[in-house]
């Protein structure tokens, strides 16, 4: 008889978490796991020219979700002050 482990879970349950956290409280980035174990963040919709003149990136890559959370809180300070 031949055992068969299951598949293995993309990420562990502190991880989902994380992501699940991050994508509900930023749905206009599209986070992702990269090859590697790095994370990134696109913006669904691309700064405009004053935001992008303000700081506001199109696209980020972090080490891990702690660090792409960071960036991301910035990015949302950033934007929420161009008027």
């Amino acid at each position: 008889m031949t055992m068969t482990s299951p598949c293995p879970e993309p990420y562990d349950s502190t991880t989902a978490h994380k992501l699940a956290i991050l994508e509900h409280t930023y749905p206009r980035w599209r986070i992702t796991q990269r090859v590697g174990g790095m994370w990134s963040a696109t913006r669904v919709v691309p700064p405009t020219r004053a935001q992008a003149a303000a700081g506001v990136h199109r696209y980020i890559i972090q080490p891990d979700l702690d660090a792409l959370a960071a960036v991301l809180c910035q990015q949302l300070f950033i934007a929420h002050t161009i008027k």
